[in-house]
């Protein structure tokens, strides 16, 4: 072994103890020096030797701590893959799928190409499919004379001009919005039936801007009640300076249980009519702003955030608890605009609404609400739980497992009170403002469920009319006894 052969510090460490006396007596001396100097060039080389080893066993630890990581990793991934849709997977991608496909067609206008097609005699209709590319429901396809080989145009339903929407895409985008079935649900169904439709990227914009028109259509109909709730108190319709006091039922509802919500909405019924007068959408989310922070640059974002501030969607910054009694205040701050004074309020017990109302006379309340009239009104069935119904009325349409934006949750509530106030007869003045036509099969759907509603509705009300006579029937024996004893 030389003399720079070290191979641990126990060596250098007796090397060290044996220099000892000789640094300590010797310490000027030439071989001392000597001594010394050789000491340190042992020292740096066993340490410069130690720390290489070092991080090669530690690069060779992380190496290996990594490896094991990937393998655990990977082989999570790969038993629980395996184990449920791996192997499915593999046979579906061998399987031989079935060649057919479907249109829809309207029998009119199948008729009238049907005789308008060119066909010479004693020829035939050669049926060419697709003959440019489909869109979603709409085809083009083409009717080819085996004589002459001529192609007439032949379409599954009236073509459109290109600014337009084709018919059944649009009525396919309005059935999506008034079920709230959802994108992958309505394409399973429509594949299982050969049908194919329009992309995601076409599809949602196009179920979102049909929740607009129903709020725009919704907002329509809440000035026509306004105005009958208006005369019915005595005052015309052009007579802007009057306002009507009125007492309201108010009540909120969240997506989500829990105070966890990122919407609410608070629904406002006029209790002398029994009709929904006005809503409000609260969100705490910034939908649009996460969707184009992760789909633009910085500086891009930046450029478009200053444009878009002014319409975000996020009009609440407070917590989900506080959104009744913030949506409370807002539908209060815009009654006189409308004409209307809320006055007098129901609301539950549990209800922050109250606390956001400064505007009532605590004794007008109080006279009011002890009214035998409106004390009726105030059974079970007729005041808050109409906004109940209201409530469930909406989460019928929308799900709250599933996950909406703030246009479909401020589309649903529109269409939650267009059913409410007028039934899904109302849907028919919707078509009509957003042309589209209404067979006997819509109507017939449409009447089915409003005169199931009325049939319900007539039953629930003998019920009640029954219990009262029974009460006031009660009462009138114990009455009758009690003044039989004295």
């Amino acid at each position: 072994m030389s003399d720079f052969d070290y191979q641990s510090y126990s060596d250098l460490e007796s090397d060290e103890s044996s220099l000892k006396g000789i640094n300590r007596y010797k310490k000027n001396t030439r071989y001392g020096r000597r001594r010394s100097r050789r000491l340190f060039l042992r020292r740096s080389r066993t340490l410069s030797v130690s720390e290489s080893n070092t991080s090669a066993q530690g690069s060779q630890s992380r190496s290996t701590s990594r490896s094991r990581s990937r393998t655990r990793s990977e082989g999570a991934v790969e038993s629980r893959t395996s184990m449920k849709i791996a192997e499915s997977l593999k046979r579906a991608s061998v399987y031989v799928s079935s060649p057919k496909s479907a249109q829809i067609f309207e029998i009119n206008r199948l008729q009238e190409q049907l005789a308008a097609a060119h066909l010479c005699s004693e020829a035939h209709f050669i049926f060419i499919v697709d003959i440019n590319t489909p869109q979603g429901l709409y085809h083009e396809n083409g009717l080819k004379c085996s004589v002459c080989e001529k192609v007439s145009i032949f379409t599954n339903f009236e073509p459109m001009p290109l600014h337009k929407i084709q018919e059944p895409n649009q009525r396919l985008y309005v059935a999506n919005a008034l079920t709230g079935i959802g994108y992958d649900n309505l394409s399973l169904v429509m594949a299982t039936l050969c049908l194919k439709i329009p992309n995601k990227t076409n599809f949602v914009p196009q179920v979102l801007q049909t929740y607009d028109n129903l709020n725009i259509f919704i907002h329509k109909h809440f000035i026509s009640v306004i105005g009958k709730i208006r005369s019915l108190h005595n005052v015309e319709t052009n007579d802007s300076d009057s306002i009507v006091n009125i007492a309201i039922s108010v009540d909120g509802t969240w997506k989500k249980r829990g105070h966890v919500s990122q919407y609410g909405i608070v629904f406002i019924i006029e209790m002398d009519t029994g009709l929904a007068i006005d809503f409000e959408v609260l969100s705490t989310r910034f939908e649009k702003c996460e969707k184009n922070q992760r789909e633009r640059s910085a500086h891009e974002f930046r450029a478009w955030l200053t444009k878009h501030k002014g319409s975000c969607e996020c009009n609440w910054d407070g917590t989900a608890k506080g959104m009744e009694k913030e949506g409370t205040k807002r539908l209060f701050e815009r009654s006189i605009k409308k004409g209307l004074r809320y006055k007098w309020m129901v609301c539950d017990g549990g209800s922050s609404a109250y606390e956001a109302i400064l505007l009532v006379i605590f004794n007008d309340m109080i006279e009011a609400l002890t009214n035998k009239d409106l004390l009726r009104r105030c059974l079970p069935g007729v005041t808050q739980n109409s906004n109940e119904c209201l409530n469930s009325i909406i989460w019928s349409i929308l799900s709250k497992t599933k996950n909406h934006g703030y246009r479909s949750i401020r589309g649903a509530a529109a269409l939650a009170c267009i059913y409410f106030n007028q039934g899904r007869s109302g849907l028919l003045e919707f078509f009509k403002d957003i042309d589209i036509d209404v067979n006997d099969e819509l109507i017939n759907t449409i009447l089915g469920k409003d005169q199931e509603r009325l049939r319900k509705s007539i039953v629930a009300t003998q019920k009640q009319n029954d219990i009262r006579e029974r009460k006031k029937t009660d009462s009138f024996r114990i009455n009758c006894s009690r003044s039989g004893h004295e």
